[in-house]
């Protein structure tokens, strides 16, 4: 599915919230393009929601080209857990209120996510959050011309985003890259 030339505003262009489930529950092959977000809460938002064990489910080939997020109140990035307020979903007091948790599904198995030519512009918190299981990580993320402009400092003012179980490449014009990717130079 392409989804493209879009003014976004609240939870931004999201997908989720995935679950596992016995019948293996699946997002693929989905594209958004040249798209606007001015004062979303978040922008983009990829999301799972935890399952019974031995349910899986997916979340593959997905692409935001092109988009613009300026002034976002949360989370310009926030790819993993869903955060809500029911059992055993990320707390939406993480990670500012100590003791919060935010654990991470085991069931979903995410591959191919790309973020390409994406411009934040002064996002009001650090830029995002990309968590991965580290027993199922998050596999082929790129970011490719990332680009962050007068990111927030809270809650991860030295390293900018939440990044763990991912296995993720930053490339081109990515600044700031997020802190668990491999970089590869221009």
């Amino acid at each position: 599915m392409l989804f493209e030339r879009i003014n976004a505003s609240g939870v931004g262009l999201t997908i989720g919230s995935i679950g596992p489930s016995a019948a293996h529950t699946c997002v693929r092959n989905i594209t958004f393009r040249n798209c606007t977000m001015y004062n979303t809460f978040k922008g983009i938002y990829l999301k799972s929601r935890p399952g019974q064990v031995g349910h899986t489910g997916e979340i593959t080939n997905v692409t935001y080209e092109n988009i613009l997020i300026s002034n976002a109140t949360q989370w310009s990035i926030w790819i993993g857990p869903q955060q809500a307020g029911y059992k055993d979903a990320c707390s939406l007091l993480w990670p500012f209120i100590p003791g919060t948790a935010c654990p991470i599904p085991i069931g979903i198995t995410w591959n191919n996510i790309i973020l390409r030519n994406v411009t934040i512009d002064s996002p009001r918190l650090s830029p995002g959050v990309i968590l991965g299981n580290s027993s199922n990580p998050m596999l082929n993320v790129l970011f490719d011309n990332v680009l962050v402009t007068k990111p927030g400092f809270l809650p991860w003012a030295n390293h900018y985003y939440a990044c763990e179980g991912v296995e993720g490449i930053a490339k081109g014009n990515t600044q700031p890259p997020p802190p668990c990717f491999k970089i590869i130079p221009f």
